[in-house]
């Protein structure tokens, strides 16, 4: 099934984090185009969605899930979306159609979401944002957590596999590095 919505446990899951949310104080919450991420989000953060109708919930593709192979992974068109989610700003994907799912027989390689997840955290950062929440998807965190940010120190509470709407708060610096020249 194509970008399927949240089961009624994942359902569950999202409202049993509600009291952890009501301790975060994001301006602004980025989610994943997917429709279980984004269910997950307005389930998680309803307190903020209807205490401030202003709250922010944008929609980026570079938060999506690793794309090919699995039709679940692979997001509807963004007209259909934003028709059911009309509180979700998706002005920041440019495609109406999944130009990011390859097919059923190749998958988006490791690099390649890294890649992304880096240019999500670039987004972030140059959003000038104190405070934010994400919502997306448990593989692509710990690919976050494992393979793009160095969270070393805190290895043994963030680099493991997310749960079903599990809240993890970090502080986030970013450092300006040389790239090698390979």
């Amino acid at each position: 099934m194509m970008d399927p919505p949240l089961t009624s446990l994942g359902r569950d899951q999202a409202r049993q984090q509600q009291s952890v949310a009501r301790e975060l104080h994001p301006t602004k919450i980025f989610v994943s185009p997917l429709c279980r991420a984004i269910q997950t989000a307005l389930l998680t953060y309803t307190h903020l969605v209807r205490a401030d109708p202003g709250m922010s919930l944008v929609a980026v593709e570079a938060a999506r899930e690793q794309c090919g192979v699995h039709t679940c992974d692979r997001r509807r068109p963004i007209t259909e979306a934003s028709a059911d989610f009309p509180q979700v700003d998706f002005s920041l994907i440019q495609d109406d159609e999944d130009e990011l799912w390859l097919s059923l027989d190749a998958r988006e390689s490791a690099s390649q979401e890294a890649e992304r997840i880096y240019e999500f955290l670039c987004l972030v950062r140059d959003s000038g944002e104190k405070e934010v929440a994400v919502t997306t998807h448990s593989a692509w965190l710990f690919t976050m957590l494992n393979g793009v940010v160095d969270c070393q120190e805190h290895a043994d509470h963030l680099a493991g596999f997310f749960n079903t709407g599990e809240i993890r708060s970090m502080v986030l610096s970013f450092q300006e590095r040389a790239l090698d020249s390979r």
